[in-house]
């Protein structure tokens, strides 16, 4: 018998401690720049690295420091990373709409909503998803190395692949493709979860909007220890 309560506490712990719950997204207006130590571990950052940054702006210990706790590496950060709320600000002219299972942030633009951008939280790696994107677009899948060599900018500080494609749209659900298209996107992989921003709409709408995406994907952050700064 005890040592069957040896590993029972620990469970009941664990499944106490997933409990939280979801906050809503905060708008937010001020920036914080990256200190020289942020960004030199930003580009090229490893996947354990990364979660050191993300540990840093969400106010978890640690790696040394586990508070006493008995956890197996990176189990209660994937919870906190992939449940944090996200702080940022509104572009002129977007529209905020319902969040839903896979959009934690959903905005529409343009004179009839034609144009949309959300971010997600899913599992899978940077080459599945990229290529699934592709296969939107009805363009042809892409190897490993040519993904390697697409373009890298900043997601919460951290290194994450950017992509820019043009073609006819056929998203989920949608009986036909919609010509002259073009679907921005930024995707930061780390260990279990993927975060990604998608921008999608008519090629000319996208380009008016370009600035203004690159505006939101800055403004974006993990809002740390579960209030904005």
């Amino acid at each position: 018998m005890p040592r069957k309560l040896h590993f029972v506490i620990p469970l009941l712990l664990l499944g106490v401690g997933g409990c939280d719950s979801h906050r809503s997204p905060i708008e937010i207006t001020e920036k914080r720049s990256l200190s020289e130590k942020e960004q030199k571990v930003a580009l090229g950052a490893t996947s354990k690295e990364r979660f050191s940054m993300v540990r840093q702006m969400m106010g978890m210990p640690g790696e040394e420091d586990h508070s006493g706790h008995d956890h197996a590496e990176g189990e209660h950060d994937h919870d906190r990373a992939e449940n944090a709320p996200l702080a940022y600000k509104l572009p002129e002219g977007w529209i905020k709409k319902p969040a839903s299972q896979f959009r934690t942030l959903n905005f529409s633009f343009g004179k009839d909503g034609e144009g949309e951008c959300y971010v997600s939280r899913v599992g899978g790696g940077l080459e599945a998803n990229l290529n699934r994107w592709r296969g939107q677009m009805g363009l042809e899948a892409v190897s490993p190395e040519v993904i390697k060599k697409l373009p890298k900018r900043l997601l919460f500080g951290m290194e994450a692949t950017y992509i820019e494609l043009d073609g006819a749209f056929k998203g989920v659900g949608s009986a036909e493709a919609k010509a002259d298209y073009r679907m921005a996107g930024l995707v930061l992989s780390m260990p279990d979860v993927s975060f990604f921003v998608k921008m999608t709409g008519p090629k000319t709408l996208l380009i008016e909007n370009k600035k203004n995406f690159t505006q939101f994907c800055e403004s974006l952050k993990l809002v740390k220890g579960g209030q904005n700064e």
